[in-house]
């Protein structure tokens, strides 16, 4: 059986696609302020949520109890995330740490290459 998955912000269609071709239930909620996280926790109670900017308090895991399992980051770090109160709560945490990699080496590039046509 799938889990209610709590989607913050928009995720791309074809992971959209694949979370849902694995028997997974998908919920779009209304924002990623934390109100509207609190809100959608506390209506849908989902067993997991997928984040990009979206911060996630003390607050917010505890609205999502007793379901939620697991917190997924898109990007590299924590920092929008209470760990503690995560680990309170027995929330696992994951992160894709090189999810931004390519955006972030061409942006490095460019500016590279900006630079050296300004001297």
């Amino acid at each position: 059986m799938g889990w209610k998955i709590l989607l913050p912000q928009e995720l791309k269609q074809d992971a959209r696609s694949f979370l849902e071709r694995n028997g997974h239930t998908l919920i779009d909620g209304r924002g990623f302020e934390t109100d509207d996280v609190i809100a959608d926790m506390k209506k849908y109670q989902p067993d997991a949520i997928i984040v990009r900017i979206t911060k996630m308090t003390r607050a917010a895991f505890k609205a999502a109890l007793p379901n939620l399992k697991v917190l997924a980051r898109h990007g590299a770090g924590y920092d929008a995330i209470d760990l503690q109160a995560a680990k309170d709560y027995g929330v696992k945490c994951l992160y894709a740490p090189v999810a931004n990699s390519t955006s972030v080496a061409e942006t490095a590039m460019m500016h590279m290459l900006y630079a050296s046509a300004a001297i």
